[in-house]
């Protein structure tokens, strides 16, 4: 057993020695904070001062400069945006020097941050999607290898969040699904279904791996629910798309309220969102809908890939992507060329999202 104390309302928890950085919640106010023993807080009361003809010259100062290292990290963060001040603010924190520190600890031991790099995979799906279009001999075959190279991009994302390996069975269980269901697609638009829905299912795993604290865990639920119905009513394999990609679109727009640093984000992605709806009641057909569903993911990945690009080195690439995306819409004759369209530069953004947790 240790003692830890809650970040809000600072009261003392007896916590067990398996629970150390692990999110527990406060037995008095609820606040469900991570466990750190008491020698990695920084108490937020001064030290006790000394008695005259006692004071202990090199402790004051050893305790002012900690303090000191504190606030300017604070302050530095503010500076820098408020991402700590809005990260000690959704986490249940007060605004103490205490609560933020414990907050950086947090940020640092809980980041969004793979334990090694995946570039050298970030690429071979990249490749890989680029042999497959050369190979497609039209824009349905390319949508199929579109949605499956999006699957092998999205689980390398849900690989990177997977910190204890939990999810990797089920990331494997994935794949076989999608491996048998190929065997049984009776053509291009069957796989495209069955590689959409598995990246549903991988998004699924994404957003409960980002999801920390498990306070999104009913939204995911719902929106693995909603595609089942929808599956059942579906009478075509292309209206089984569109349910996908709206499914994909819903999952990443909440991946990125779940990972927003800021409220603009999280607005920007609420907006697409119910742009893409909107935009739903005017399509005249599934493959309409799924474009439109397709196009607003691809929009809503790069929102998640420049949260995920800390040092806004990928900024302008991501731009690029999303300006590809309307050049090609534009020459495109049909839906499928905006469907295979919208799979490719999803990919691409995805991959850009993964590089940007890397380490």
């Amino acid at each position: 057993m240790f003692r830890s104390h809650c970040k809000k309302c600072q009261a003392a928890q007896e916590v067990p020695d398996h629970y150390n950085g692990r999110h527990v919640k406060c037995g008095q106010c609820g606040t469900t904070f991570v466990a750190l023993p008491e020698s990695q807080h920084f108490p937020e009361k001064q030290e006790t001062v000394p008695q005259a003809g006692k004071f202990d010259g090199g402790s004051h100062k050893s305790s002012t400069r900690k303090h000191a290292t504190i606030t300017l990290l604070a302050i530095g963060a503010i500076a820098a945006g408020g991402g700590l001040l809005y990260a000690n603010k959704r986490s249940g924190g007060n605004f103490s020097v205490y609560s933020l520190a414990q907050t950086t600890q947090e940020i640092v031991k809980q980041g969004y941050v793979a334990d090694r790099s995946y570039a050298e995979e970030i690429r071979s799906v990249i490749s890989d999607q680029s042999i497959g279009n050369i190979r497609a001999d039209s824009a349905i075959q390319q949508c199929a290898n579109g949605s499956f190279r999006l699957g092998e991009m999205i689980a390398i994302v849900a690989n990177q969040l997977d910190k204890d390996g939990s999810s990797k069975s089920s990331i494997s269980s994935t794949f076989s699904n999608r491996s048998i269901n190929d065997i049984s697609s009776k053509g291009a638009a069957q796989q495209t279904a069955n590689g959409i829905y598995r990246c549903v299912d991988l998004l699924c795993i994404v957003a409960r791996e980002a999801d920390r604290q498990s306070e999104h865990t009913a939204a995911i639920q719902e929106i693995e629910s909603d595609l089942n119905l929808n599956n059942i009513s579906a009478k075509s394999a292309y209206q089984q798309i569109a349910n996908g990609g709206f499914r994909m679109a819903e999952l990443v727009a909440l991946i990125c309220k779940i990972t927003a640093r800021d409220d603009e984000s999280e607005n920007e992605a609420r907006a697409i969102l119910s742009e893409m709806r909107t935009s739903d009641i005017s399509s005249r057909s599934a493959l309409q809908q799924a474009a439109n569903s397709l196009y607003s993911s691809c929009k809503l990945m790069a929102v998640f890939a420049r949260q995920m690009d800390r040092d806004s080195l990928r900024k302008s690439e991501i731009s690029e992507k999303l300006h590809q995306l309307n050049l090609n819409d534009i020459s495109a004759d049909s839906a499928y060329q905006q469907m295979a369209n919208g799979f490719y530069r999803l990919t691409e953004l995805t991959g850009i999202a993964a590089d940007g947790l890397n380490p």
